[in-house]
């Protein structure tokens, strides 16, 4: 069977393009695509209260039989996302997790905001500096 990931990718970023965030009613999204290497990206930007934001909500990689997810800003488990689209979990690399050090998203982000207790979280550490 032909795996048509491309295809797949680019379904995914369309569909969840398509939705318009509540926090951020007026949002552009954009699909970015490069074919020829192999990148897939969501960005979200726009006017929010007088501040301008662009944040990179997906951004894929596809390398061979691989997709290579390099940002995943939502909630979503990407992994058993991107199966509903016919990607095999097994040929799907989460780049922002080490393999040896496999844990939940919810873990992962719970440890990056601190809450877990090994790793004190200080919002203002880098104005300290």
């Amino acid at each position: 069977m032909q795996k048509d990931y491309q295809t797949a990718l680019l379904t995914f970023l369309a569909e969840y393009a398509a939705f318009t965030p509540t926090n951020f009613p007026e949002a552009t999204s954009q699909v970015i695509t490069d074919h020829k290497n192999g990148h897939y990206q969501l960005v979200r930007f726009g006017w929010f209260e007088n501040c301008y934001f662009y944040n990179t909500i997906f951004h894929f990689d596809l390398e061979g039989d691989q997709v290579i997810v390099r940002r995943n800003q939502t909630d979503l488990d990407i992994v058993e996302e991107l199966a509903l689209y016919g990607i095999v979990a097994e040929d799907v690399q989460v780049a922002f997790m080490r393999d040896e050090a496999p844990i939940s998203r919810l873990k992962m982000v719970a440890h990056l905001k601190g809450i877990l207790p090994d790793v004190p979280y200080d919002k203002n550490e880098a104005y300290n500096q």
